[in-house]
């Protein structure tokens, strides 16, 4: 669902992932699935990637990783395939507050709808 909310209270344990900025190559040995919407993205195929880790939730992580929340333990990166990158890149132009675990050919038809009712965008 789209939303101009990027209302969000990260807690420890929590995954959290970094918005991309870019479409490259997909830097991977093996296939992976578009977290969008389940595509195949072969190596060397061009989509987004987004960098995850780990809120520290333990002292032992805290004392590895420190206090802060961006430097948490690494989690395996997700990729959107080219189609939903772009679609991902122009609703973002938008301002919206984008969860990558959504479909984007799905989020591109209710912008699509909110765009015809007058109410499309968060600017």
């Amino acid at each position: 669902m789209l939303t101009c909310d990027y209302d969000w209270d990260p807690k420890p344990g929590a995954i959290c992932w970094t918005a991309c900025n870019k479409i490259a190559p997909c830097d991977r040995k093996r296939a992976t699935k578009c977290r969008s919407c389940n595509n195949i993205v072969r190596p060397g195929e061009l989509s987004a990637k987004f960098k995850r880790w780990k809120i520290p939730e333990c002292e032992i992580e805290r004392k590895i990783y420190g206090e802060e929340y961006e430097n948490g333990p690494p989690r395996a990166p997700y990729f959107l395939c080219l189609d939903c990158a772009n679609i991902y890149f122009f609703l973002c132009t938008f301002q919206y507050a984008i969860n990558i675990n959504e479909n984007m050919h799905d989020l591109a038809k209710e912008h699509a709808e909110l765009i015809r009712d007058g109410h499309g965008g968060c600017l």
